[in-house]
């Protein structure tokens, strides 16, 4: 059985470009750093070999994942949600743009008729497996914006993160913060 080849390393490419193995780091991570003959250098090596930086060794450096949590509830069958998918294909195009990738998260099909709000958030918040959130269905009375802001757990909203229609009401559970109140209402 043919194993198969191993990637290039930041070590393959140091000895190509004729440089330290921290000079290849500066020029992937801080090419500012470098003069132009030498980012050149390592450029046209890391071109060459085909190097992408490891992507868990950078994880382990930066304490980042550089991976965003979107819980996703199943649409039920023959139905469609074009708005949804068409927001998941802006966020996925956005996160990349930025350099983050988008980890889905089913919201555990555990054959309950209300699968719970939190599961999939408290999983990948424990686990340290994101670095945000994007928080969906908001509708009235569901938790998660609640929860992830006691937990002080980086998150933004689609939709409204508002617990009652208008904050300050009765059974309010508002997070809203400055910044990031609710217009009027008209």
């Amino acid at each position: 059985m043919a194993t198969a080849p191993q990637a290039p390393t930041l070590a393959d490419v140091a000895r190509r470009a004729g440089v330290s193995r921290q000079t290849v780091s500066n020029a992937v991570n801080n090419p500012s750093l470098l003069r132009e003959d030498t980012l050149s250098r390592v450029q046209a090596a890391i071109d060459e070999l085909g190097y992408v930086p490891n992507r868990a060794a950078r994880n382990l450096r930066t304490g980042t994942t550089r991976l965003v949590g979107l819980r996703y509830t199943a649409t039920p069958e023959g139905t469609a949600n074009t708005a949804m998918d068409r927001f998941v294909r802006a966020l996925v195009a956005a996160a990349r743009d930025a350099g983050y990738h988008l980890m889905l998260v089913a919201d555990g099909d555990d054959g309950s008729a209300t699968p719970d709000p939190i599961k999939g958030y408290d999983d990948l918040l424990r686990s340290t497996a994101v670095d945000a959130f994007v928080v969906t269905e908001t509708f009235l009375d569901r938790p998660q914006t609640a929860w992830l802001t006691q937990r002080r757990a980086p998150f933004v909203a689609f939709g409204r993160p508002w617990g009652s229609p208008r904050p300050g009401t009765p059974g309010s559970t508002s997070t809203a913060r400055p910044g990031c109140e609710r217009p009027p209402s008209t």
